[in-house]
């Protein structure tokens, strides 16, 4: 038994005696770590090749390590099922043993919904197109043809082991028992190895490899590629490119380690102008987990299908659901098979066969010589396996003869330059279907290296390249645009004006201002990054372009207040003070833009915003703030986000005791989240000095938005360590049905868990009954009105009674009966207290004041 580490917060732990062979961490890109470390080989058995790898996957319970997600299980249990044969009809490894997940229950449920969505997509018709059953039933056959006929449950798929004790075994006289947070042993035949799948102090799941640095020019119309890969290859970045149209560049796909691959062309997140999505395969979905918590919103183009497709994996990963998407998101539904105008990008999504809902994309902009035209297609199908799909009626799995003939032809439609997914397998392109295409520049894509020399046609685009279709500079100016977001009133000529001053550039580490010199420019940011220092020279704050430099200080008249210096190598817009100074007395801004800045020094003290590098994010949430003081005692109430500046408030869950927090410190988080009325309270512990920001300005800041989720999920779970199963006042939501309903239910409860062990099976059956009829009058209540949240509550509903029904199962396993209230506190708090007064303004009513 051995443990061998193979990158950070990544691990095998080899148990040959129990033929367990454990990835213990699976962030993304692990399988490209696992690759890299021999860990995964190739074989060739009876005419069979495959690979070999781990075949089970300890889960972390901590989700988000470092800023990114730990848990994305996806790839390796592809790899596993696929690449290792154990679910492929008639292979010599599809022995029956599935591959096991383990890990605390809450981390494997959602992780076991995530491959589920992973490997099929969304499997119900209604919800795969709630507007075109026709659609839905023809999309429904083609993919349970990639799934050899039928879609495999969850159980069918995953050996689950639920870590719910203080020893567990997992199969073969191996057992596993957990140490700490996030620390396990694994035990077999009196020995033990350890396994922590915790980052340490300056670690983060970072990428396999190692790219060449260039930037990202901003034509009229270009395409940078940044990734010529697959999930399988641990030397390139997964398929994607960066489409720029006047200036404005849009990511296309995002797979893991994205904004790695995005730096190394000298891009960020808070760059792009929007993203364009395919499918939801992890080496092409899994870097929205990167872009949703930008630090403003993203712009996302897909059909609605992949839309919902990717909700349905974010509501697994995270909980993140329609709504939440909305937020963290610019929704922009296109429509397949048809020109869509993006900002002047002609955009037309395909339809592509595949085991998820996928379209490749083709993108048109027009120069001197009229249209010229980008083909990004990942993911494709060969041409023979599209044959092989066809299906004689419509009663059968697969796809019509006319379907598969307007497949072939759209993959083949001529383009200026066209990138081909050519990865092979029953699930990519062939590049021999693309011998005789017509297009311009063809670049073969989506698999591992190919022998061009052999092939006689196409190439590999080199990461970084820059295909230009359309070149010149076109009429933008990030200058422009980023003083435009400082000084929105201003006039167009004088904003013009201030952009065109002399360019500076400053190398990685030279200082840009120095706190107490002379404020002779103000400087902004073009690219490049910025960090700011505390007197000490550590940074407090790291800002990427659009950072504005001394600018308060020329307006105040005073010199630099702080010292910044360029991280790395960093271009800025350099206008002189008098300019600037003329600039803001003209146009009355003085005033407006001290009292902004001087509200910024405070705001970034907090935790909750630590995270923002855009400061024209932060000086807007800054100049839209305003201060109040309160004594001792008031409530803080108003609507917004309130961050301490001085001072402590007591937050309370009725007469529960919640924290207490100072300077830095944050509430008011839920009142964001939709949902009528307040759990928490808060009173001032003396006298306060606190800066309220108004929901308006937070709209539209997915990186705040994700924090103050955070915390209002922290918050949640104290009340729920506290929770009793005693109706309390604050739990009423004022619809008298409903509250009878929910005190019935709680009564209930106390008698399935405190009455005798005999007679537990119909008490609990009893609960169960309760509560379905509930379920069922909630819905009834909401189509009476109308509510527009009638689908997203039901599907709620229908999941609580599957997790019910699957408590039931354990607990007449053996498990303890007392374990319901755990359950059941979950269901209190995600349903009761959020979900239902979500439409409780339906109703005509609202919860009682101050809850």
């Amino acid at each position: 038994m051995t443990i061998q580490r193979v990158g950070d917060g990544i691990s095998i732990a080899d148990i040959p005696e129990a033929g367990l062979s454990i990835l213990c961490g699976c962030p993304e890109n692990a399988v490209k770590f696992l690759i890299k470390s021999g860990a995964i080989r190739g074989r060739s058995v009876k005419g069979f090749s495959y690979e070999t790898g781990p075949n089970a996957i300890l889960l972390s319970e901590i989700s988000v390590q470092s800023g990114r997600f730990s848990n994305l299980a996806e790839f390796p249990v592809l790899q596993m099922l696929y690449r290792q044969g154990l679910i492929i009809p008639g292979h010599p490894n599809n022995t029956g043993v599935r591959p096991m997940l383990i890990g605390l229950r809450e981390q494997v449920e959602a992780q076991a919904r995530y491959i589920y969505a992973g490997n099929y997509g969304i499997t119900s018709p209604d919800a795969l197109d709630p507007d075109d059953a026709a659609a839905a039933a023809s999309l429904i056959r083609m993919k349970k043809k990639f799934s050899f006929g039928a879609f495999k449950s969850v159980e069918e798929l995953l050996d689950v082991k639920v870590i719910d004790g203080a020893i567990i075994e997992l199969r073969g006289g191996a057992f596993i028992r957990r140490l700490g947070v996030n620390r396990y042993e694994f035990i077999c035949d009196g020995r033990a190895v350890e396994a922590d799948l915790n980052l340490g102090p300056g670690e983060r799941y970072g990428a396999p490899y190692v790219l060449p640095r260039s930037t990202t020019p901003r034509d009229l119309f270009s395409v940078v590629h940044i990734g010529e890969g697959d999930g399988w290859d641990p030397e390139r970045p997964c398929m994607s490119s960066v489409v720029v149209h006047e200036g404005r560049p849009y990511l296309v796909d995002a797979g893991p380690n994205i904004e790695e691959s995005l730096d190394a062309v000298g891009l960020r997140v808070g760059d792009l102008a929007g993203v364009f999505h395919t499918h939801v395969h992890d080496d092409h979905f899994v870097g929205l987990t990167d872009l949703m918590r930008a630090d403003r919103s993203l712009a996302y183009y897909a059909v609605p299908m992949v839309r919902r497709s990717a909700i349905e994996k974010l509501r697994a990963l995270c909980d993140v659901g329609e709504a939440e998407f909305a937020r963290f998101f610019d929704v922009r539904d296109l429509e397949a098979g048809r020109w869509n105008d993006v900002d002047g990008l002609g955009v037309m999504p395909v339809f592509s066969p595949h085991p998820l809902e996928t379209t490749v994309f083709r993108f048109r902009a027009y120069g001197p010589d009229g249209p010229r035209t980008y083909a990004h297609y990942a993911d494709l199908s060969s041409f023979a396996v599209i044959d092989s799909m066809v299906a004689a009626d419509d009663s059968e799995a697969g796809i019509s003869a006319a379907e598969a003939a307007r497949a072939k032809a759209a993959y083949l439609e001529p383009a200026d330059l066209k990138k081909v997914d050519v990865g092979g397998g029953m699930i990519h392109g062939d590049p021999e279907d693309f011998r005789n295409d017509a297009s311009t520049d063809l670049l073969l894509s989506h698999g591992g290296p190919v022998d061009i020399r052999a092939l006689g046609f196409g190439r590999v685009a080199a990461f970084g390249e820059v295909s230009v279709l359309v070149p010149g500079a076109g009429e933008w100016s990030a200058a422009r645009n980023a003083l435009a977001e400082y000084f929105p009133g201003a006039p167009d000529g004088d904003i013009a004006s201030l952009a065109a001053s002399p360019r500076r550039s400053f190398a990685e580490g030279e200082t840009v201002a120095t706190a107490g010199s002379e404020a002779g420019f103000a400087f902004l940011t073009l690219d490049g990054s910025l960090e700011r220092l505390d007197g000490g020279g550590a940074p407090t704050l790291c800002l990427d372009y659009g950072a504005l430099v001394g600018a308060a200080e020329i307006a105040a008249g005073i010199p630099h207040a702080v010292t910044y210096r360029a991280s790395q190598e960093t271009e800025a817009v350099a206008v002189p003070a008098a300019a600037f100074s003329a600039f803001l007395r003209r146009n009355g801004l003085a005033d407006g833009l001290i009292a902004a800045f001087t509200a910024l020094d405070g705001l970034i003290l907090s935790p909750v915003l630590a995270g923002m590098r855009s400061m024209p994010c932060l000086y807007e949430l800054a100049a839209s703030s305003r201060l109040i003081e309160s004594s001792d005692g008031a409530e803080l109430d108003g609507a917004g986000v309130y961050v301490l500046a001085s001072g402590r408030v007591a937050v309370r869950y009725g007469d529960v005791a919640i924290e207490e927090i100072g300077p830095g410190g944050v509430y008011g988080e839920e009142s964001l989240a939709d949902v009528p009325g307040r759990l928490f309270s808060a009173a001032c512990a003396g006298p306060v000095a606190v800066r309220l920001i108004p929901p308006a300005a937070i709209d539209g800041k997915p990186s705040l938005l994700w924090s103050l989720r955070e915390l209002f999920s922290r918050r949640l779970a104290i009340a729920r360590a506290s929770l009793e199963f005693r109706w309390r006042t604050e739990y009423a939501l004022g619809e008298p049905t409903i509250d009878a309903q929910h005190r019935r239910i709680f009564d209930a409860i106390n008698e399935a868990v405190n009455g005798p062990a005999e007679g537990f099976d119909g008490r609990f059956s009893l609960l169960v009954g309760l509560i379905e009829e509930h379920f069922a009058t909630e819905e009834d209540m909401q189509s009476a009105v109308g509510y527009p949240g009638l689908r997203e509550h039901s599907r709620e509903h229908r999941l609580l009674v599957a997790e019910l029904d699957e408590f039931a199962d354990r607990v007449h396993s053996g498990h303890r009966a007392v374990e319901i209230v755990d359950y059941m506190k979950d269901c209190f708090i995600r349903h009761t207290l959020l979900e239902d007064r979500k439409y409780l303004p339906w109703m005509g009513c609202c919860p009682p004041p101050g809850r």
